[in-house]
């Protein structure tokens, strides 16, 4: 195949977003879970199936307040007796293989029943009863301390080593690549008993899919007790088990509307779904370059939804996309929509989620300034982002860094001792002294420390003296410079601990707080003007006010006010594919595999690359041993980089992958490894 580079092609209108595979409806009716199971069927796809903690994430987040709601996790026990039980692997989308055991001589057996865990000694495996303890090793994607693998001294349970290992790096070491790694050769100590991410269980999903995924509460879950047989979740998102026949509220997946030839649902009664606070995502399968199936995670652009109507209700709206257009040359990751009718929050984001992809969300300033200048002369308008205060009564608030595409590891945290406390509550912002953080009030007044990737007047960093709140900071920050100094590896520089004097107070970079896009997305970045008050223990949505700059201040949901849109035409193919498979693909399906030129670019493609199930996933960047460098298969030269530190000297038949997880930088792989790829579709 010929690529020619420097050819200069007029781009149109391209948006990349995050899109989900499944959408969850949450049914507020109670329901037997077999009631609740015909119901999903007969209207959407299934009872809620959760593969992964971002499902879990997704699901918990559509239905708040809810103190226990069926999902589509049933137990059959009597497949143990019919030897159906099967061996799973605890990292999620890593399916067992019976040829690669290494079970000792006898083994299994389930000797003192039931063993449905195992550990191993010497390299070689043995059946367990789960509640046993032992030592584990940890697997962990992100390399945290530069580190695959993780020997944990403490002995646990097998389910208490698994809910350490998802919640301090990945996963229990799963899987004969794990175990045949180097890397875990010199950390696994042959003579000790470990746990590995191997077991087995009598729960199925209905929709009859083998995600190994689970997240009982270890507290509450009783696998022994046979009378409680279908899966609750919980009002902190934790898993129990119930009688099926007890009557509960419920959660399906799939579509919105009703499948062919089925009828309303299970009786002629009306049931009310509460999808206003969740994600909505258009399935769609194509046939692949073979034969097989293949599933995308995209949405729809700027056009209604077949089979939708034009809204909420049967009133026209006027849309105003002059702005929308692209530049010469310029092929934004999404597109903004001014929608002039005016809705209430729920009512805009229905009418978003029907005719493109969500409510708008706002990444940077760079969109912060694309969306400003797409609708003149208004006054204020709707975007993504809603408040959910009691989300920190249920422990869901975290931390996050200030400069945007940055996330926080709570693992490189300098917390001072019983700190963060909320003494002083809401304790929202961190203040730092002598290298070490404490939560405070965003109230007081601090010095703080700017970063500026631009190096103005030849530095990076820069000690503010002059006291200001947090907020104030943070807006000082990004006005004069970048943003506050935020991440380790900031923390960490040469030039900022020669800047920073360490018996200074001063605020860095991380915060919290209860406000969420509409589309599930992890942005961190806020813009709010002086109005701003975050006190307020009520639920509130976001306004843009296009009459001062575009800041944004709060304003009660019901409310009715135009609002912004965004379209998406970024979509992640979740089949593993080599490199020039998954090209021949998305040109012959779409447009190209999508490349990166900027870093605002980058945060929108790693919010994709976060649900692919493969460790990397495909771009369209590629290395030509004739004229010796890296391009994009768009015919861009390689401006912008996020290469990783430790990646091998360029060389023929290399192609450039992104990291599903850490910080998403950029890998030189084999053209011939297969992994998920992203397509452009302009």
């Amino acid at each position: 195949m010929q690529w020619s580079l420097f050819v200069l092609l007029l781009m149109g209108q391209c948006s990349f977003f995050m899109c989900h595979l499944h959408e969850y409806h949450f049914v507020n009716q109670t329901k037997t879970w077999t009631e609740a199971q015909q119901y999903c069927r007969e209207h959407h796809t299934d009872l809620a199936t959760v593969s992964d903690m971002t499902d879990m994430e997704r699901l918990r987040d559509s239905a708040q307040n809810q103190d226990g709601a069926w999902i589509g996790l049933y137990s059959d026990p009597e497949r143990n007796e019919r030897g159906m039980w099967h061996w799973q692997w605890s990292l999620p989308g890593l399916e067992f293989n019976d040829r690669e055991s290494r079970w000792h001589e006898e083994e299994p057996n389930d000797l003192y029943s039931p063993e449905k865990c195992v550990q191993m000694k010497n390299h070689k495996w043995n059946d367990a009863s789960c509640s046993h303890k032992h030592t584990f090793i940890c697997y962990d994607e992100r390399k945290q301390s530069n580190k695959r693998f993780h020997l944990i001294e403490d002995t646990m349970s097998w389910p208490q080593a698994q809910s350490y290992c998802r919640e301090h790096h990945t996963d229990l070491v799963s899987g004969d690549q794990q175990l045949e790694d180097n890397e875990f050769k010199r950390e696994y100590r042959s003579n000790e008993v470990v746990w590995i991410g191997l077991f087995r269980d009598s729960w199925r999903w209905s929709d009859g899919s083998n995600h190994s995924f689970r997240y009982w509460d270890l507290e509450l879950f009783r696998d022994e007790d046979s009378s409680k047989k279908c899966a609750v979740t919980l009002l902190d998102g934790k898993w129990s088990s119930d009688e099926c026949e007890e009557t509960k509220p419920f959660f399906c997946y799939g579509g919105t509307t009703t499948k062919k030839g089925t009828t309303a649902g299970p009786s002629s009664s009306t049931v009310t779904e509460d999808k206003t606070q969740g994600t909505t995502t258009k399935k769609g399968t194509t046939a692949g370059p073979s034969s097989s199936t293949v599933t995308e995670d995209k949405t729809q652009g700027t056009t209604t939804k077949k089979g939708t109507t034009a809204g909420p209700s049967s009133s026209t709206v006027t849309e105003d996309k002059t702005q929308g257009q692209c530049s010469f040359f310029m092929c934004h990751l999404h597109e903004y929509h001014f929608v002039k009718e005016k809705k209430t929050w729920t009512e805009a984001q229905q009418y978003c989620r029907e005719h493109h992809t969500d409510l708008a969300t706002v990444s940077d300033m760079t969109d912060m300034e694309r969306l400003r200048d797409s609708a003149q002369n208004q006054d204020e308008a709707w975007i993504g982002l809603y408040s959910d205060p009691e989300r920190n009564e249920r422990g869901m608030w975290h931390w996050q860094w200030s400069l945007p595409g940055l996330e926080f590891n709570d693992r490189e945290s300098r917390w001072h001792e019983e700190e963060p406390n909320d003494l002083y509550s809401p304790e929202k912002c961190v203040q730092m002294h002598n290298h070490i953080w404490w939560d405070a009030p965003c109230s007081y007044n601090h010095k703080c420390i700017c970063y500026d990737e631009r190096k103005q007047s030849n530095k990076t960093f820069h000690l503010i003296e002059d006291k200001m709140s947090w907020p104030q900071a943070q807006s000082y920050c990004r006005e004069h410079h970048t943003d506050l100094v935020s991440g380790d590896q900031q923390l960490e520089d040469d030039e900022f601990k020669r800047e920073y004097k360490s018996n200074e107070v001063v605020w860095i970079g991380l915060f919290r707080d209860s406000w969420r896009w509409s589309d599930g997305s992890s942005f961190s970045f806020r813009y709010w003007g002086p109005q701003f008050n975050d006190d307020s223990g009520s639920e509130r949505c976001a306004v843009t006010m296009l009459n001062d700059g575009g800041r944004w201040r709060d304003e009660h949901c019901d409310e009715k006010k135009p609002f912004f849109c965004y379209g998406d035409k970024m979509i992640l193919i979740k089949e593993n594919m080599t490199w020039e498979e998954a090209l021949y693909y998305c040109e012959e399906k779409h447009h190209d595999l999508v490349y990166i030129t900027n870093p605002d670019e980058q945060r929108w493609v790693q919010e994709k690359a976060k649900k692919a199930n493969s460790p990397y996933v495909w771009l369209g960047l590629r290395y030509t041993c004739t004229l010796g460098f890296w391009f994009w298969i768009d015919d861009k030269m390689v401006t912008y980089k996020n290469w990783d530190t430790d990646v091998p000297a360029d060389d023929c038949d290399m192609s450039g992958a992104m990291d599903r997880g850490g910080e998403h930088k950029w890998f030189k792989k084999n053209d011939n490894e297969k992994f998920n790829f992203i397509c452009s579709t302009c």
